[in-house]
């Protein structure tokens, strides 16, 4: 099944071409990285797939439903999608599971059990009612993985999630993310700088030119 597809999507900024007429689709389960040169328009291509930014032209399909209006976006949101920022974005004045358990109640999908299991998962059980002041950068960012995944969307949106982090704690975040897309058979969408996590990714592709290319290291 087609979780997202892109049809003949074109997006400029100041009379600057983005990409014109860009066709894409992510599949059920499916794990895709977009990479490019800085200014390339990977993000931008991004946040128009995840309701964030409007197109210029052309047509954008979440689990086969056209995204026409504001209001399919809310429902999209509500019902399918998540997003993980470079910067983790947490509420300063929630705890970590405050934090988690607000993004489950926007959406209606309140499960403290499943939250646990996630922080436990992932090694920040013991966080869990620490503000996010207290948390290590690597930590913080694990918390904004968790957040994501515990509306158990059916894709992820991820843009530049290891950006503020070091060598390691970007490895482990990305290796994360996979993780926790096949524990709950969701899609991801990646934007990334570093070429080193695409074997990581089922598939991966390049904004060069204007253009969405195979991406070849």
């Amino acid at each position: 099944m087609t979780h997202l597809e892109l049809v003949n999507i074109s997006k400029s900024f100041d009379g600057i071409n983005l990409f014109k007429e860009v066709n894409f689709k992510l599949e059920k389960k499916e794990t895709v990285c977009l990479f490019g040169s800085s200014g390339s328009g990977k993000s931008s291509l991004l946040q128009i797939s995840a309701g964030i930014l409007n197109q210029d032209c052309g047509s954008v399909f979440i689990m086969n439903k056209e995204i026409k209006n504001e209001q399919d976006i809310l429902n999209a949101r509500r019902n399918y999608l998540s997003f993980i920022f470079q910067f983790h974005n947490l509420i300063p004045e929630l705890t970590v599971f405050e934090n988690i358990s607000i993004a489950q109640n926007i959406c209606s999908k309140k499960d403290d059990e499943f939250i646990n299991f996630l922080l436990n998962e992932l090694g920040v059980f013991e966080k869990k009612h620490y503000k996010p002041q207290m948390l290590s950068g690597g930590e913080a960012q694990r918390i904004s993985v968790i957040r994501a995944f515990a509306t158990k969307p059916k894709i992820v949106f991820a843009d530049e999630p290891t950006g503020s982090l070091d060598p390691k704690n970007a490895e482990k975040t990305i290796d994360l993310i996979m993780s926790l897309a096949k524990e709950i058979e969701c899609s991801v969408l990646a934007v990334s700088h570093n070429i080193e996590f695409r074997a990581k990714f089922d598939r991966a592709f390049e904004l060069k030119d204007c253009s969405l290319l195979d991406f070849k290291v």
